[in-house]
């Protein structure tokens, strides 16, 4: 399995669009999504590009979260912490008025809990960190873990 893991912002007149616009700029403007929980399979590679072209209208799991605004600003993330040995888990958060840093010590201390709950060995954390600051209409801040078969 290959997950590509990024995020995006964008602006666009209404808040859906501002939404279809960041999914545009992640090449995943054309599928529909179907949202999973948290679990990263042992067997999975995350990468930063898109792993292939897409086809019009066709089904990709994601683990994403996403946050719009009209005003301030907004930022969300994923993280994602591997387990020594294989898999993992993913924990996204979005929030107004919130810097990425801020947006990433929170990922940070969520990942180390639930790696906690589980009695697990954290090797890594990665982050795809976003913010939106829209100048006239809606913006958008979008991460997304989406999987693909190899």
């Amino acid at each position: 399995m290959i997950i590509y893991f990024s995020s995006a912002s964008a602006e666009a007149k209404y808040p859906l669009t501002s939404f279809d616009k960041a999914l545009y700029k992640l090449g995943l403007e054309n599928v529909n999504l179907i949202k999973l929980s948290s679990v990263l399979p042992e067997n999975a590679s995350i990468v930063r590009t898109l792993p292939r072209p897409i086809k019009i209208g066709e089904i990709v799991k994601a683990v994403y979260t996403h946050i719009t605004t009209n005003k301030g600003i907004a930022s969300c993330g994923l993280a994602v912490g591997m387990k020594k040995g294989g898999g993992g888990l993913f924990y996204e958060y979005a929030q107004h008025n919130a810097s990425q840093k801020e947006v990433k010590q929170v990922l940070q201390e969520m990942i180390k809990e639930a790696f906690e709950i589980r009695e697990w060995e954290l090797d890594s954390i990665e982050y795809a960190l976003t913010e939106a600051k829209p100048s006239h209409h809606y913006a958008t801040a979008l991460a997304v873990a989406a999987f693909f078969d190899k």
